[in-house]
């Protein structure tokens, strides 16, 4: 439920240190420092690095979407959105998984817009 996965994330933000709240690019890179950040989050919290994995991948999407939210085209935001995130969920699959989840992304509103 929603309620859980905020005391999900509030419990990822507990363990953080002051500088790594400050500065969450210490964890988004993609380099041997970050990772060892992200073990030592998922050790400190006593879940594995995929959980802390997924929590970066939904602050990043976050992040690109209030950006890209001030643009006046909503639905061109939103479709390139989900295809932004459709490519980061299939990053280092196989092409056959890539372009089947790209296919049906193609075309469709966010569900959120239909609310």
């Amino acid at each position: 439920s929603m309620m859980e996965r905020l005391g999900g994330y509030k419990s990822i933000l507990d363990v953080l240190t002051p500088e790594e709240r400050a500065d969450p690019q210490l964890l988004l890179a993609e380099d041997e420092d970050a990772r060892g950040r992200v073990a030592r989050v998922a050790t400190d919290l006593g879940r594995a690095e995929t959980v802390v994995d997924q929590f970066l991948l939904e602050f990043r999407t976050m992040r690109k979407m209030l950006t890209k939210l001030s643009s006046k085209n909503m639905d061109r935001t939103t479709t390139e959105m989900a295809l932004e995130r459709a490519e980061e969920l299939t990053k280092g699959k196989s092409r056959r998984m890539r372009r089947q989840v790209k296919g049906s992304t193609r075309g469709k509103k966010a569900e959120w817009l239909s609310m």
